[in-house]
């Protein structure tokens, strides 16, 4: 159970940081492409460009995982 909770805890501090970091950057994109004339005959938005694929943000997310997940599992090894 302990494993558990370890799992859940580190999962929730990936969801807990970049889900509120995405949703910032669709809302500003969005309230870019409203406010923002567009050129006539242009391809729009592609809403998943702004989503960063490098591996730079996987390694973000593995620490992210594993601070929640030590934390939580030291937490209820006391």
């Amino acid at each position: 159970m302990r494993y558990l909770k370890s799992l859940l805890a580190g999962l929730f501090a990936v969801v807990g940081v970049f889900f509120p970091l995405l949703l910032v950057l669709v809302v500003t994109m969005v309230v870019y492409n409203v406010l923002s004339p567009s050129a006539v005959g242009t391809r729009g938005w592609d809403p998943l460009s702004p989503i960063p694929h490098d591996p730079i943000s996987w390694l973000a997310a593995a620490i992210l995982f594993c601070i929640g997940f030590f934390w939580k599992f030291r937490k209820l090894a006391r």
